[in-house]
C-alpha cells in the first residue's frame, strides 16, 4: 500500500499533501507501505531538485526507510518494520531548482493490525 500526499489516492495509494496538517498514519509492523508527499501546490511551477528523508531524533529505532525517490512535484519514501506500539516521526526536506527548502514531518504509528481489529 502507499500514501501519496495530493494526488489521486486511488492511484497512488497513501498520499499526502503540504498543504494538508500533519496526522498520524497507521502501519502493521509486517507491512511495507510507500507514502508520497505532494508539493505541487507549494512549489507554484517551481520543481524538486533534491529530496531527503530523516527521522526526528525523538524517534526510536526499528523502523526501516527501504527507498526514497522524487519527481518533480512529489516525493516518496518506502518503510516497513517498526515496533507494535512505536511513534515514528520522519521528514522530508526537498530542495527546489529555484534554491528554495521546505520540509515536512510524516508522523507513522506502528500498531498490529489484528490488535486493531481486536480494540474497534
Amino acid at each position: 500500500m502507499s500514501v501519496v500526499i495530493g494526488i489521486d489516492s486511488s492511484l497512488l495509494g497513501n498520499v499526502i499533501t503540504y498543504h494538508e496538517p500533519d496526522r498520524i498514519w497507521l502501519k502493521d509492523p509486517n507491512e511495507v507501505e510507500k507514502y508520497t508527499i505532494d508539493w505541487t501546490n507549494w512549489l507554484k511551477g517551481d520543481a524538486i531538485d533534491t529530496s531527503n528523508w530523516y527521522s526526528d531524533e525523538s524517534t526510536p529505532s526499528g523502523i526501516t526507510v527501504d527507498s526514497s525517490s522524487n519527481t518533480t512535484t512529489t516525493a516518496t519514501v518506502t518503510l516497513s518494520s517498526g515496533y507494535h506500539g512505536g511513534k515514528y516521526v520522519l521528514s522530508n526536506r526537498i530542495t527546489t531548482v529555484g534554491g528554495l527548502t521546505k520540509e515536512k514531518k510524516l508522523i507513522i504509528r506502528v500498531m498490529d493490525s489484528e490488535y486493531r481489529r481486536l480494540c474497534n
